[in-house]
């Protein structure tokens, strides 16, 4: 089973321990409009074996709680775009001339408070 949004939610909020059904659906919650959904996604948790249900209290168990844990340490992974094999030489950065006076600007300072900073490579 993949985990979407609203079932991370449900895992990340039995992870501080067991609530009720009730306790899901009206205690205060970031988005009121995800109770709605806890008790539709409850019951797809429970059969993949992430939380159970126990005297009418939802618990996360230990898979659930590896699940969520992966999830977490998956999003935290590098994301590389594109497939660049050689070093980059930030070619698109280097000052050229595509039209005149475009770079005045760095002959004046910047205001920082009370103090006037020039740009570097730039002198008074």
């Amino acid at each position: 089973m993949r985990l979407n949004q609203t079932h991370r939610t449900i895992l990340k909020r039995l992870s501080g321990g067991p609530r009720s059904m009730l306790d899901m659906t009206h205690s205060a919650t970031d988005n009121n409009a995800v109770s709605y959904h806890y008790a539709k996604y409850l019951p797809d948790l429970e059969q993949f074996g992430y939380v159970i249900n126990h005297q009418e209290k939802w618990h996360l168990t230990e898979y659930g709680r590896m699940e969520m844990n992966r999830a977490i340490s998956g999003a935290a992974m590098r994301i590389e775009n594109g497939s660049v094999r050689e070093p980059y030489d930030g070619k698109e950065l280097r000052r050229n001339i595509s039209r005149r006076g475009c770079y005045d600007f760095l002959k004046y300072p910047s205001r920082f408070g009370d103090n006037l900073f020039y740009h570097k490579g730039e002198q008074a």
